[in-house]
């Protein structure tokens, strides 16, 4: 897998509920997102986000990058999907999701393209299986910037 799209990372969940929005602090940083009591160290924080997508079960949370390569694959997208985490984390594309005639029209490339800008893409979507079935999903892809990338970019 090459580094080329490393900075920008989109992610995929293939559910959706509905949530509460709340705006940014008007210091434009982040809201506290943890309680320093509890999760007090980096690695303490990489642990709890870990435990939350193992348990959501229901839910695939999926990470990959401009090329759409896999980076991350939580318990609900081996439920879904079928394929173990070390089947596809840092080995397969994204496109062994969707449904072939899908891949040969580009959609995938379209959906990409309007997730970076209008800032995200969801919709329905016809899915595939490691074992071949096929469904629809409902699926939300949101743009994410990793730490450097936002550092130079102001993403």
């Amino acid at each position: 897998m090459n580094q080329k799209g490393r900075g920008l990372q989109a992610t995929t969940a293939v559910a959706k509920g509905s949530t509460a929005s709340e705006g940014s602090p008007a210091t434009g940083q982040k809201s506290k997102q943890f309680d320093s009591f509890f999760i007090g160290t980096a690695q303490q924080a990489v642990d709890f986000i870990s435990n939350i997508l193992e348990s959501s079960t229901e839910y695939s949370v999926i990470a990959k990058d401009l090329e759409r390569n896999i980076l991350l694959w939580n318990e609900g997208a081996r439920r879904l999907y079928g394929y173990k985490p070390d089947e596809v984390v840092g080995k397969a594309n994204s496109s062994i999701l969707h449904v072939p005639e899908d891949v040969a029209a580009a959609v995938p490339n379209q959906i990409m393209r309007m997730a970076l800008e209008k800032g995200k893409w969801e919709g329905p979507l016809a899915r595939q299986r490691k074992n071949g079935d096929q469904f629809t999903a409902r699926v939300l892809i949101t743009p994410r910037c990793d730490v450097l990338v936002c550092r130079r970019t102001a993403c």
